[in-house]
């Protein structure tokens, strides 16, 4: 076929139009590790504490390769790819012996490379050189967008794990008296580019006082800012007061001035004042100053909300449990399973948040409408606390309210690849399996458990080993069980040595959780194995405070009296002496009544505990 005269039926005029085409016919395989993670069984991370040190990792390789790209440039001006990126090429690091052009600040300033532009800069003034104000005002807005400082790297594996209150703690602070403001005080004449330009830095660096000091005297001097420096410094009203009603007398100072110089409102706007809204904790006019704000927004200007909007809504109208509102259930009528743009950087937010608040009415029809946006809208769901936010409400509700099989089946499309499940997750499943008697899945959840490094919890394990108790004589799962405990007590034993050896004390069994592991290997006709378990019952008596459960030692005793292992039925009978266990006794000597021993001196043995 002659491609080249035949007629082309699609329209790729973006960059990555052909690219997005493609990758809309492959669905998501939720049976793979996430692509930045080795895809081998054996190599992928799949608990939190792996996942994390296998990113960070990586990440390390990334900083280390910065650290000499940065410290020694000279070693890397030679740069033979195609096309090629900016980023990558060798930085030529200027000092004040050096000539220079308005040009070479241009492009340090188009490549935001700050230390080198404030040397051109001084270069220039110092030999007279004239400077274009085109070129001082990007100057200004380049340091004050940075503080003056280069351009920090972000490393994105670690904002992925970190949480917003640990990224807050990062920020910078502006720098009172710094070059930004000794480069405005220099210019001529001050626009309101350059005013919009420091306002917008300081209130970025949390120096909302004097960037309110600078906003008045522009509004004195007849300057029309532009809408992003009304956006920053409605943001920045939160930190210029102490008390709700002082913020928001002057968040409408703002708005009143925006409409008095005839600047439109955006998206920016109207979620600067909604996320203003959400944050007067303990306010009674909370709801209606959102609902008064987002009309007027949302119809009198016609703007389109975005992800973040309808978050801001949710944390004013749901911030409580027993929340009545009706607004998520509007909320959702809305988006009805549409397919978003990132318009705000908050956005990320929505779905996590959503969820929370499906999870808190208990609703289970809802949540799925909220998952299905999630899985047409993946890459919105955020860094990865959100992720684990959002799966854990969703998985958790689902197990609360959902058919067990039903939920299992979500379970296990999105566990382990996806998700990684908390303790408190699994703790929930174990209850519902032992509520419903699905023993069927107690192999599934023991092997996650191993997968995701649980195994030396020992109160996880407790209520495993007890939802496995459940299981009669003779159950179609009583094999799986007896291996599932054999391999409990092999690697928590192992894990008990490896702690001592680090002279750490803080791993034990108790005694209930090895009564449960006789319990089951004696249901599992397992008489030698549930021995071992009772002489390791034995040996940490003195160490522990609880006690094993009775029924557990009656039972061995019973079927250690089935297949004549009388010595066995005697070391339990000692160990209940020592430990004043009279009610076992009493129930082993009832059984005892109907068993004939053959062996005397072993029949004067058991007499002496039984009669």
């Amino acid at each position: 076929m002659d491609f080249a005269n035949e007629t082309c039926f699609f329209n790729f005029s973006g960059p990555t139009d052909i690219l997005e085409a493609l990758s809309s016919t492959i669905k998501s395989d939720f049976t793979s590790p996430h692509y930045k993670y080795l895809d081998d069984p054996y190599l992928t991370p799949i608990s939190n504490f792996d996942k994390r040190t296998f990113s960070l990792a990586k990440e390390a390789g990334r900083k280390a390769a910065h650290y000499f790209f940065d410290k020694y440039p000279e070693y890397f001006y030679r740069d033979l790819s195609e096309p090629k990126i900016e980023a990558f090429t060798y930085k030529e690091i200027f000092d004040d012996s050096m000539e220079f052009e308005e040009l070479d600040l241009q492009k340090c300033i188009t490549r935001s490379d700050i230390s080198n532009a404030i040397i051109c800069y001084s270069n220039l003034v110092k030999q007279n050189k004239e400077i274009s104000e085109e070129t001082l005002l990007d100057l200004l807005d380049l340091v004050s967008f940075y503080n003056g400082e280069n351009n920090p790297e972000r490393y994105i594996e670690e904002d992925w794990f970190k949480k917003n209150f640990e990224l807050r703690l990062e920020s910078n602070f502006w720098k009172d008296n710094g070059f930004a403001e000794q480069l405005f005080e220099s210019l001529k004449s001050k626009s309101s580019q350059a005013y919009s330009s420091l306002i917008m830095g300081m209130c970025r660096y949390f120096q909302a006082e004097r960037a309110f000091a600078f906003y008045k005297q522009a509004i004195e001097s007849g300057m029309k800012l532009n809408v992003h420096t009304y956006n920053a410094l409605i943001l920045a009203s939160y930190n210029l007061h102490s008390t709700n009603e002082e913020r928001w007398k002057t968040v409408l100072e703002v708005l009143k001035t925006m409409q008095a110089n005839e600047i439109r409102p955006d998206l920016g706007t109207m979620n600067a004042v909604l996320k203003q809204v959400s944050r007067y904790k303990f306010w009674n006019m909370n709801t209606d100053l959102a609902k008064k704000a987002f009309n007027e927004f949302a119809f009198k200007f016609d703007i389109e909300p975005s992800l973040a909007t309808y978050t801001y809504l949710l944390n004013v109208f749901h911030r409580s449990r027993g929340s009545r509102s009706s607004l998520i259930y509007e909320i959702m009528n809305k988006l009805n399973a549409k397919t978003f743009e990132l318009r705000d950087t908050e956005d990320v937010n929505f779905f996590y948040t959503a969820m929370e608040v499906c999870f808190n009415m208990n609703d289970l029809a809802l949540a799925y409408r909220v998952h299905e946006l999630v899985e047409k809208n993946g890459k919105l769901l955020g860094r990865g606390t959100n992720q684990n936010i959002y799966f854990t409400r969703f998985l958790k509700l689902l197990c609360s309210a959902e058919s067990f099989e039903n939920f299992m089946v979500v379970y296990t499309k999105y566990v382990p690849n996806i998700y990684t499940p908390n303790i408190d997750l699994i703790e929930q499943i174990l209850k519902t399996i032992k509520i419903y008697k699905s023993l069927d899945y107690v192999g599934q959840i023991w092997n996650d458990i191993v997968l995701c490094a649980y195994t030396n919890r020992i109160e996880l394990l407790q209520l495993l080993l007890e939802t496995m108790d459940e299981i009669k004589k003779g159950d179609r799962n009583s094999a799986t069980f007896n291996n599932i405990v054999l391999d409990i007590f092999e690697r928590f034993n192992k894990k008990i040595e490896r702690s001592a050896e680090r002279n750490s004390s803080t791993l034990q069994w108790t005694s209930k959780s090895l009564s449960y592991c006789i319990s089951i290997l004696t249901k599992a006709e397992n008489i030698d194995a549930a021995f071992t378990v009772l002489q390791k019952l034995d040996e940490i008596k003195d160490e522990v405070l609880d006690q094993a459960e009775a029924q557990s030692l009656v039972d061995f005793c019973k079927y250690a009296f089935e297949v004549e292992s009388y010595d066995k039925a005697l070391f339990c009978l000692k160990y209940c002496r020592e430990m004043d266990r009279d009610d076992v006794i009493s129930a082993v000597a009832k059984v005892y009544e109907n068993v004939d021993v053959g062996n005397v001196k072993v029949k004067t043995e058991l007499d002496k505990f039984l009669k």
